[in-house]
């Protein structure tokens, strides 16, 4: 019966060490590969802007992507500044930044804008619309997709975002940039379009020679 028992501290004792080794070889993976803090998109957002020394931000829109992929919009409203970026939500916990576009300047003369751009993740590639809104008389905005999709889109303060995927195989998702931007004043009647060639309304050009629907 001893020996037995001699028998087995062994095999306990090699089967401890490798599930250690494990557990260690996790932590040092999910440290090379995510930010300090990979259990929220604020610890995503916070590790890009430290990586190219630009002072904090708040999130203020996060928008699904699909495919796990996320367009987190941030506006740090001492510099009137605000980013785009993709966020990627690995197993359904750790957020990775994914990369984007920062540093746009809020406008004060510019009532609407309309700014676009594309990233590939994951063998998809994803689209995103952002911009401004300076309109007090504008209530709701609209993004008609190249493929005829509505999306009405809400906006988060100053700023709004909308983002949507296609497989990087599929030669209709290029079209995405003929998507347009409508917006409504509160009475429900169109007020501006915007598109690819036209992608602001500037307050001091006057409100009928910048595009306002007529």
């Amino acid at each position: 019966m001893r020996r037995n028992r001699l028998k087995k501290r062994p095999a306990v004792r090699g089967h401890l060490i490798r599930w250690l080794i494990i557990v260690l070889g996790l932590v040092l993976w999910v440290r090379i590969y995510y930010p300090a803090n990979p259990w929220s998109a604020e610890g995503a957002a916070e590790e890009a802007l430290r990586g190219i020394q630009l002072p904090p931000a708040q999130i203020v829109e996060t928008v699904d992507s699909g495919n796990g992929s996320y367009l987190l919009l941030l506006f740090d409203e001492d510099n009137r500044m605000f980013h785009q970026m993709y966020a990627s939500r690995d197993f359904g916990l750790l957020w990775r930044n994914r990369g984007g576009g920062f540093g746009s300047e809020l406008k004060p003369d510019v009532l609407l804008s309309f700014k676009s751009g594309m990233t590939t993740l994951d063998n998809r590639r994803h689209y995103y619309f952002v911009g401004q809104l300076h309109d007090p008389d504008v209530l709701e905005l609209k993004i008609v997709w190249h493929d005829g999709l509505e999306q009405t889109v809400k906006p988060s303060g100053e700023l709004y975002a909308a983002s949507r995927s296609f497989p990087a195989k599929e030669a209709n998702g290029d079209k995405a940039w003929d998507s347009k931007l409508f917006a409504y004043d509160r009475n429900g009647n169109l007020k501006y379009e915007l598109n690819a060639e036209r992608t602001e309304i500037i307050a001091s050009q006057g409100q009928d020679s910048v595009g306002a629907v007529r």
